[in-house]
């Protein structure tokens, strides 16, 4: 992870009340110049779940708390890097 573990460190995090009977939304941002690969990705979700703030311990192991979304931003992403969503491979900048 970088080493960022302990070091919850993200660009900006607002929170959104959809309405008056809703649970708040966190929302996380996170940020990057040039060309973003796979492992920065993983890096940014891997501090939200290890985080007091946004994380939480689970029976299946450490977690992101359902109520936070992480948006990451980038200029561009690798257009060789792919991830897997329901059992199929999609690019990473999709």
């Amino acid at each position: 992870m970088g080493g960022r573990r302990n070091n919850t460190e993200v660009d900006r995090v607002w929170e959104v009340t959809p309405s008056v009977f809703a649970n708040p939304i966190t929302y996380v941002l996170e940020c990057k110049w040039g060309l973003v690969k796979k492992k920065y990705v993983n890096d940014f979700f891997e501090v939200l779940r290890w985080s007091k703030e946004f994380g939480v311990d689970a029976p299946e192991g450490r977690q992101v708390r359902h109520v936070v979304l992480g948006v990451f931003a980038a200029s561009s992403f690798d257009p060789k890097e792919t991830v897997v969503i329901n059992d199929e491979p999609v690019s990473l900048a999709s």
